[in-house]
């Protein structure tokens, strides 16, 4: 007799009481067995749920520090074109040097 048996039976076929006490046996198996699958797997729900957290927390942190270093080159560049739009004097031209 098979677990389909007993979920589809309405258990009046005149089944002796061993019969009925081995498909219940089996039932508890199934369901045991079924039931560690899904604890397991919602633990591994909960695991790959805090990895994607972790993974958001360190993406926001690189794209904050991007920001930052973009923001730094950008001021780099301003200043270096305000230099670079003044006209040289005498003795930064003979020396090559920009005063900074």
């Amino acid at each position: 007799m098979s677990l389909e048996y007993l979920m589809t039976s309405d258990f009046n076929e005149g089944l002796t009481p061993e019969q009925l006490i081995e498909l219940l046996v089996k039932f508890r198996y199934e369901y045991r067995s079924l039931s560690g699958k899904n604890t397991s797997l919602q633990k591994e729900i909960e695991k790959l749920s805090l990895e994607i957290e972790n993974l958001n927390g360190l993406l926001y942190e690189k794209s904050m520090n991007s920001g930052k270093k973009i923001a730094s080159l950008e001021d780099e560049l301003y200043f270096l074109k305000q230099k670079l739009n003044r006209k040289l004097t005498l003795k930064e031209r003979f020396s090559g040097k920009i005063k900074e």
